[in-house]
């Protein structure tokens, strides 16, 4: 896969910032059941106890609270699909990023607090900051991981952002994303 260089992703961006602002589309489902391991799904189940079905967030989340447990706002994470056919033109590279849901929406603008219908579940994002790891920069290049952990990358979500479960839903491919207004 070629790595972009810094040019490159900032002529893709105008595309990217063009993002629908309202409502948008899920176009991919991923989840990582262990460690380096990948499954692209068709559909799946959320739950606030559970997080995204099949994922490891349950059981392998690097964040967690204070008993030990895996901390709630890193249930799901979000990546926009416009900037990740940017960087990976080529779908079977996308769950190499590591989010669950690759969206046609615009993540930028969203704060923490800010509910969102996806599917039939209802997320809440949270104040976790998503950053690139060094794995990201491997596979996706250092300049597009610097582009995405700069200041303004981070003001604008362009790594993803990650949410909290707040209600259980089946969520499938083509199914749409929505601002719920607080």
């Amino acid at each position: 896969m070629k790595h972009l260089i810094r040019e490159e992703i900032e002529k893709g961006m105008p595309n990217v910032f063009n993002s629908p602002k309202e409502a948008g589309v899920v176009e991919a489902i991923f989840i990582r059941p262990v460690r380096n391991e990948r499954k692209s799904l068709q559909e799946v189940q959320l739950s606030p106890e559970n997080g995204v079905e099949g994922d490891r967030w349950v059981n392998l989340c690097w964040v967690k609270l204070k008993d030990g447990s895996s901390d709630p706002r890193a249930q799901v994470s979000l990546f926009n699909s416009r900037l990740m056919r940017l960087i990976a033109p080529d779908k079977k590279f996308w769950s190499l990023a590591g989010d669950n849901f690759i969206v046609e929406f615009d993540l930028c603008l969203l704060r923490p607090g800010q509910r969102l219908s996806l599917g039939e579940a209802v997320i809440e994002l949270s104040d976790q900051p998503h950053t690139g790891c060094h794995k990201f920069a491997i596979r996706y290049g250092q300049e597009v991981k610097d582009y995405l952990d700069s200041s303004e990358g981070v003001r604008h979500n362009l790594r993803g952002v990650y949410a909290t479960i707040l209600q259980a839903g089946k969520v499938k491919v083509g199914d749409s994303l929505k601002k719920i207004a607080l």
